[in-house]
């Protein structure tokens, strides 16, 4: 039987990434000016470490041979870090490569009858289109991970805050139970969603995609009909073109 493995703490100088990993849109990265501390997540995928004071976990986005590079995220400091705070600027290690991305997460799930939603901001392995099925990590990123399966209603830039160039998606779960244990805020106005949710919902038991990363957005490869008996084709509507044009696809290549 596998143990988990659990987090280890060094001293290490680390370097920063913060805004966009890749290039395209303004970033910031700083190179520590001595060894900090550092706890790796015992998956090795993220780490925690003090900026300005604060704890902060971000992706571990190493290549190979460099002492630590951690992504923090899209968001840019208000103010530059600076060498009194412990930090230089410095030039892109070279091979950093990462599909990581931070993604605000709004998860519907059916309960008692009600339509209920938990929000969250998480670490995805890459960014996802709709109808795609993935482990949507619920727990924090440096404990023991804790995923649910999901299915992909929308995806795209975040309606409900200033900052269109962040991901955000919005995911139907069959159990919520894991949300709640694991600090998911419920979301008071999901409501105002149940009709294009049924719909989308009823969509993805019947449509599964899957996409490719590509410079921070996700390309649909593939597109496939499950079950063509219940699809209901007054929504399609509601699924962006991408998508629907891949069920076009599909449905031509099936069989007569």
């Amino acid at each position: 039987m596998n143990q988990a493995r659990t987090a280890t703490t060094t001293r290490t100088s680390v370097t920063l990434v913060l805004g966009d990993i890749t290039g395209w849109q303004r970033r910031l990265v700083y190179r520590s000016a001595g060894p900090v501390e550092v706890t790796v997540s015992g998956d090795g995928r993220f780490a925690r470490l003090p900026v300005r004071g604060e704890q902060r976990v971000g992706a571990l986005v190493t290549p190979e041979g460099h002492q630590p590079v951690v992504y923090l995220g899209p968001d840019l400091p208000g103010r530059p870090l600076n060498h009194a705070q412990g930090w230089r600027p410095v030039d892109m290690p070279v091979g950093v490569i990462s599909d990581a991305v931070q993604t605000t997460v709004l998860a519907l799930a059916q309960q008692d009858g009600t339509l209920v939603g938990y929000c969250k901001t998480v670490w995805a392995r890459r960014p996802y289109r709709p109808m795609e099925r993935f482990d949507l990590p619920v727990s924090n990123p440096m404990d023991s991970p804790t995923t649910v399966l999901c299915r992909v209603l929308r995806a795209g830039a975040d309606p409900f805050q200033s900052a269109p160039d962040k991901h955000y998606l919005v995911v139907a779960v069959d159990d919520s139970k894991a949300l709640l244990q694991h600090g998911w805020e419920p979301q008071e106005w999901v409501n105002l969603l149940a009709q294009d949710w049924s719909d989308l919902d009823a969509l993805s038991h019947c449509i599964e995609t899957e996409s490719l990363p590509l410079l921070g957005t996700a390309i649909i490869s593939r597109v496939t009909l499950r079950d063509l008996e219940h699809l209901d084709a007054a929504a399609l509507h509601l699924l962006p073109a991408d998508v629907r044009e891949g069920l076009e696809r599909a449905l031509i290549g099936m069989p007569a």
